[in-house]
């Protein structure tokens, strides 16, 4: 099934036609196509992860890969693919295109989390024991932190070291004196970022 939609609105309309429908999820195309179904995912080699999706499970499904998408949803998880953006202030690291969980989708600020691709070029060495002596692998850290939409629609990643954090999220919400001052005085942290936003958004409405 195909529909256009206000992107701005599809959460609630899917979640009570999904509920309804009884189906696994959704994708919303580039071009803000909406198609409801019976969901699986594959992987199809150097293209990635390719969705599949029908409302009819008689039916051969449409098929989508995800660096094509604006949004999917399998059963109560819902993602963005995010493109095109530098995620922290005063560094050249720049992200083409990332697959974001939505945490906070109301509001003036939105709220994703995910992980940034080879974002630190630090390897570290992990040591693996073996029947024949030791094997060394070396591998990338993961850096998986919160990004926000602001109210000017960029996009900003949080950075979670505790000097750090302060810097970057005042970047965000450094309008909101009171908030920053909890934030300073370590009553809010990284760990509380859901509630950092939250919060913010509830001030943003309530001065309108």
């Amino acid at each position: 099934m195909t529909v256009r939609l206000n992107v701005a609105a599809f959460l609630l309309l899917i979640s009570i036609s999904l509920s309804a429908q009884k189906f696994d999820g959704f994708v919303i195309t580039k071009e803000d196509s909406l198609f409801r179904g019976y969901m699986r995912v594959s992987l199809d080699g150097e293209k990635g992860r390719k969705i599949l999706i029908t409302s009819d499970k008689r039916k051969t499904p449409k098929s989508f890969y995800v660096t094509g998408l604006k949004y999917y949803a399998y059963k109560k998880d819902t993602f963005a693919i995010l493109r095109d953006f530098y995620p922290f202030e005063e560094d050249d690291y720049q992200i083409e295109s990332i697959e974001a969980k939505v945490i906070i989708s109301k509001g003036a600020v939105k709220l994703y989390h995910a992980t940034l691709p080879e974002y630190k070029s630090t390897i570290v060495p992990i040591i693996i024991p073996t029947q024949v002596g030791i094997t060394t692998v070396f591998i990338r850290p993961e850096y998986a932190t919160y990004i926000v939409r602001d109210r000017e629609n960029n996009l900003k990643a949080i950075r979670k070291e505790n000097r750090e954090f302060e810097k970057s999220i005042e970047f965000l919400i450094g309008d909101d004196a009171d908030l920053m001052a909890k934030i300073r005085r370590k009553e809010l942290t990284f760990r509380d970022t859901r509630q950092i936003i939250k919060l913010y958004n509830s001030r943003i409405s309530a001065s309108r």
